[in-house]
């Protein structure tokens, strides 16, 4: 069971599965998402790392430091190479990476990592996907639009509002995380006692 302190981290890397404000370090969240052993997050690893390197934030000393144990070293090497397999396979240019060669060469392999389903989570959660937005934007010069999406949704939720609105089709991951997460903000944003709250409480 992951403790809350995790959970509550990880939002700050881009892995949306947990909702919250809070942002943890970088690099010791990736270190405890090691040490966690937690398939569905170490699936994840790729889109947390790619996103703790492009803000900045991800410090290899500080990372490999945390591993005490031999075995989470050995599960750090593999979880650093299923990353770089995953770059590589989308595209993801990771000069950065090529760096900590000499640290994952040689990593033993795990049979329940899938590469697929790790390359599936870097699409569906990675932030450069707010890159996209302009281009799915219904009205691209209506920044009151654009600001209040920035507002409420996260980058690949929000790209995803826009899929829907167009009625692009989804891949299976986005279907259900849309279904999961993004549909209840519709829901929530779309009630009208709560828009009259709102509008009665920004009353000068």
């Amino acid at each position: 069971m992951l403790n809350e302190k995790l959970k509550k981290g990880l939002e700050g890397l881009g892995f949306s599965m947990f909702d919250t404000d809070k942002q943890g370090e970088a690099s010791v969240l990736l270190a405890d998402v090691v040490k966690s052993r937690d398939m569905r997050l170490w699936h994840g690893f790729p889109v947390m790392l790619a996103n703790a390197n492009e803000e900045h934030k991800f410090v290899f000393e500080k990372f490999k430091g945390e591993m005490v144990k031999k075995s989470d070293l050995e599960n750090a090497k593999r979880l650093v190479s299923l990353s770089a397999e995953v770059y590589d396979g989308e595209g993801y240019k990771n000069t950065w990476l090529k760096g900590l060669r000499e640290f994952y060469s040689g990593a033993k392999k795990n049979n329940d990592l899938d590469l697929d389903k790790a390359g599936e989570l870097f699409k569906l959660y990675f932030l450069p996907a707010a890159r996209k937005v302009n281009e799915l934007l219904p009205v691209k010069n209506d920044n009151s639009l654009e600001y209040s999406l920035s507002e409420l949704f996260s980058p690949k939720q929000k790209e995803l509002v826009l899929k829907k609105f167009k009625n692009e089709k989804f891949t299976k991951t986005e279907k259900e995380y849309y279904s999961r997460v993004v549909k209840k903000k519709l829901l929530a944003v779309s009630n009208q006692d709560l828009y009259n709250l709102a509008r009665s409480l920004l009353r000068p």
